[in-house]
């Protein structure tokens, strides 16, 4: 944290998924010890990358540091990531030929993808506290500002979030 405050324009980025979108955070089950299913706890993951960004550029702003810290998506990418993911899940057939129509129909390859994160992380005109994303259908297209999920704007939420984190850590800052 250090090298933060003392960089100007420094900035924390938090790569999350379009997950997010329909994410959600339960905090009865946090680890989906008592019921998992990959989605919902990929949805969680991503929702709580996005979260972390969010909760932690309102302490860096209350504390007058001039970090900003942001998140962003890639949107559908052609990558890797869904093939390996039906391989090792023994995914459903309907769901390998929804990713295969997907993939041919509305992905966009890896350089298109990274743009948002890119954004995020460099662009002077890049804000803290906002989440980015492909601009066209939030699936592909140059990066844009984006509603992920009215979690985010959950004061209450933010600060039971960033509580459970710390203790989970171990690591408490900017509280």
């Amino acid at each position: 944290m250090p090298a933060w405050h003392n960089t100007p324009g420094s900035r924390v980025h938090s790569t999350s998924s379009s997950a997010a979108f329909g994410g959600r955070i339960n905090f009865d089950d946090l680890m989906g010890e008592r019921h998992y299913s990959r989605w919902t706890a990929y949805g969680q993951s991503k929702l709580a990358n996005a979260l972390f960004a969010t909760a932690l550029h309102q302490r860096l702003h209350a504390a007058g540091h001039g970090t900003i810290a942001n998140s962003s998506h890639p949107g559908l990418v052609m990558g890797n990531l869904q093939a390996n993911s039906l391989q090792q899940s023994g995914t459903p057939f309907l769901e390998r030929v929804l990713y295969g129509i997907g993939n041919v129909l509305i992905a966009q390859d890896l350089t298109m993808g990274v743009l948002p994160q890119l954004y995020a992380s460099t662009a002077p005109a890049a804000k803290g506290g906002v989440f980015y994303g492909p601009k066209t259908m939030r699936l592909r297209g140059y990066p844009a500002e984006q509603k992920c999920n009215s979690a985010l704007d959950d004061a209450a939420l933010l600060t039971h979030f960033w509580q459970v984190s710390e203790q989970l850590t171990g690591v408490a800052y900017l509280s």
